[in-house]
């Protein structure tokens, strides 16, 4: 597969994961190096340094060792050789922890062998100074030259074993800086070796796949001017099948495509033409017709406008005649309670008056009773002579006074009856009055149920009259914006007829084959026929646009659904 026929995302993918292997092996390479200079730094630091530590504690537990035995010799109080028996028990302490940890260490041949002689040389020390220790509790004298002879040279070659092992590990120490500076530098170096060859491979790959994508760009450029210049005539080959090669390829099909449209614009510019004439001629008799329509509405506007006000105008009557209806029903209401308290105290009344002639009924007979016993007493007085006379003369006063009593009562008694008959016939003419006020008010409420049904029914037809006007008025509204619009569509055909002429003018500056425009001939011919078709509905497409453009107004549904109703 050639290199050039190869994608543009393919190239790029191919050298630029080649530059990242490279620069991946430079990384792992890179990371190798510097973790074998952390693994020397840390056996440097951990391990030698740690060892170096460790065995010079242990020498500085040996000299402590020493010097308080060389002190014990000296001394000859027991308390302060207990006190420097505690010492040396520290220091033993000391050593042997840090001779345990030197244990855990790694060690190479050398190391093991110092190990070996060191712990010799250990037990061969400690073994003189105990005995040291033993025989000073006992001869000091003796015990001084067992010191000078024997212990102090265990001690110094114990100390010197440490120390030459102390040589030996800086030695070791500095020898594994020198080893982890070599590796330092090689990394460092082979990294700087690869890093320049990724760096030149890197321009090599850019500079090809910038040579792969530019040079197509500017051939595609080049037809694009072409194009701009109205030259679609050019030539263009296609030498790749990337994406350029994609890119020239689909140039030459769009620089095929906009000479076949030219020569189909060219065709058709003037049946354009004439198509958009027919349209404006169309439109000004539509708009005419419009126009006409626009005036009729207006007056019908006017009719229903004042039709409304009639309407109002009743309604508002009926309104108030319901209202004064209401407030006869009131009145008659507030009668009827009248008439039935006036009924009831011709009742009362009427039972008063019988208890007045209960009364005069007793005092009636009290009178008659007083007047026989004055008859009584006048007997009496004359059957007493002139001893009664005084007593005849009282009781003849007394039965006047009865009788004149009596005659009183019986004229009370007849006031009293005509009274309660007229009291009667009041509470029956009352009783009359009052049945005829529940019709009264019986009727008046009839009324006014009517009267609220008027208006109600009023209220209504006044409701729809305004719907209605308002449709009418907006009806014209939409007739006047139509007559608008076809005038305006009556303009665009004129402007359209001569952008068409202006279209074929400019179409006139583009350059194509005479093949191209002698094949679209017979096409042209036939979108002429068409667009003669289409004129015809120019119209309907219009009104269409209208529709879509004009919201409807709400009450247009509420009218279509319920004009035969009204």
């Amino acid at each position: 597969m050639k290199l050039s026929n190869m994608k543009i995302g393919q190239q790029l993918g191919v050298g630029y994961g080649l530059l990242l292997c490279i620069l991946a092996i430079v990384a792992l390479l890179g990371i190798h190096g510097m973790r074998k200079s952390n693994e020397a730094l840390h056996h440097v630091v951990d391990v030698n340094v740690a060892k170096i530590n460790h065995l010079e504690e242990m020498a500085s537990s040996v000299h402590v060792v020493s010097r308080v035995i060389r002190t014990i010799a000296l001394l000859s109080d027991d308390s302060m050789k207990q006190e420097q028996h505690k010492k040396i028990d520290e220091a033993r302490s000391h050593y042997n922890k840090a001779y345990s940890e030197l244990e855990k260490m790694p060690m190479d041949d050398a190391g093991k062998s110092f190990m070996g002689k060191i712990k010799a040389d250990q037990l061969a020390a400690r073994t003189l100074n105990d005995k040291f220790i033993e025989m000073a509790k006992t001869d000091k004298d003796a015990a001084v030259k067992f010191l000078l002879k024997d212990v102090i040279p265990a001690n110094t070659i114990w100390q010197d074993a440490l120390h030459e092992f102390v040589i030996l590990q800086e030695a070791k120490n500095t020898q594994d800086e020198v080893n982890a500076k070599e590796a330092y530098q090689a990394s460092m170096t082979f990294m700087i070796i690869a890093t320049i060859s990724a760096i030149f491979i890197g321009i090599g790959i850019a500079w090809s796949s910038t040579r792969a994508i530019t040079t197509p760009l500017k051939k595609a450029i080049l037809v694009a001017q072409s194009v701009a210049e109205g030259d679609l005539t050019s030539k263009i080959e296609v030498h790749s099948q990337n994406e350029a090669g994609q890119l020239m390829l689909a140039l030459q099909q769009m620089n095929d495509s906009l000479a076949h449209l030219v020569g189909q614009v060219r065709q058709g510019t003037e049946t354009i033409s004439t198509a958009s004439s027919e349209i404006a001629t169309g439109n000004m008799d539509l708009s005419s017709r419009t126009e006409s329509q626009a005036g009729a509405l207006q007056e019908t506007a006017s009719s229903m406008e004042e039709l409304t006000t009639t309407v109002k105008q009743n309604a508002d009557n009926a309104r108030q005649a319901n209202q004064l209806a209401i407030a006869a029903s009131e009145v008659a209401i507030q009668g009827g309670v009248v008439v039935a308290q006036v009924v009831s105290t011709m009742g009362d009344i009427n039972t008063s008056s019988k208890k007045i002639v209960d009364i005069i009924s007793v005092i009636d007979g009290i009178a008659f009773q007083t007047n026989i016993l004055a008859l009584n007493a006048a007997v009496e007085a004359a059957r007493a002579g002139e001893q009664g006379r005084g007593f005849a003369v009282v009781a003849s006063e007394v039965r006047n006074l009865a009788q004149r009593s009596a005659s009183a009562a019986k004229e009370i008694k007849l006031l009293i009856d005509d009274s309660v008959e007229k009291v009667g016939l009041g509470s029956r003419l009352v009783d009359e009055a009052g049945a005829t006020m529940d019709k009264v008010v019986s009727s008046i409420s009839n009324v006014t149920d009517i009267m609220g049904e008027i208006t109600a029914a009023s209220a209504e037809q006044t409701s729809g009259i305004e719907q209605i006007n308002i449709a009418v008025t907006q009806m014209d509204e939409v007739t006047q914006q139509n007559a608008a619009l076809v005038e305006q569509a009556a303009a665009a055909a004129g402007s359209l007829q001569d952008q068409a002429i202006t279209l074929a003018n400019l179409v006139q500056q583009f350059k194509i084959e005479h093949t191209a425009q002698v094949r679209e001939k017979p096409r042209a011919q036939k979108q002429s026929g068409a667009i003669r078709k289409s004129t015809a509905m120019g119209i309907e497409k219009i009104q269409r646009v209208v529709d879509k453009t004009l919201p409807k107004p709400k009450f247009v549904a509420a009218i279509e659904g319920s004009w035969e109703e009204f």
